[in-house]
């Protein structure tokens, strides 16, 4: 395992960190995403942290609290987890949070999760994006 030389810590403006729940979460965020069943889901990192290590690699992570990068046993996998990022979110990427979180809450809930984490995060969403996120919930109650 490579040893760690150097870690910058950011403050994160305007980014979230994405990860795909539908297939393999490696792949690149956006492979695919405007398939019908694609599902994602994202946080708002605090800090983005930066670390350098002495093979000369460089890995980048979203954190949400300082305290993620403390008591890590010398093993930085997981404080890299969240390693894809976005700045805006297109409508396929806001269908597939909405689906994600439409597994658990109603169609109109998971709209207003996904949007109010999105404004919150300081990302651009696109216009078709949010019209969609802020559309009324097309499908009845007694559908559920």
């Amino acid at each position: 395992m490579s040893k760690l030389i150097n870690l910058n810590i950011i403050h994160a403006n305007n980014e979230i960190c994405v990860w795909r729940e539908d297939v393999d979460e490696k792949l690149p965020f956006r492979k695919d995403i405007e398939s019908n069943e694609a599902m994602g889901d994202f946080d708002v990192p605090r800090y983005i942290v930066v670390a350098t290590f002495d093979d000369g690699s460089v890995r980048v992570g979203g954190v949400c609290t300082l305290n993620e990068i403390n008591g890590n046993n010398q093993n930085y996998d997981w404080l890299f987890r969240r390693d894809q990022f976005l700045h805006f979110v297109t409508l396929y990427d806001a269908m597939a949070f909405v689906r994600y979180y439409a597994r658990i809450e109603t169609e109109s809930s998971a709209k207003k999760i996904v949007y109010d984490g999105l404004i919150r995060a300081g990302v651009t969403i696109w216009n078709e994006a949010k019209e969609y996120l802020l559309s009324e919930n097309t499908e009845s109650e007694s559908d559920k």
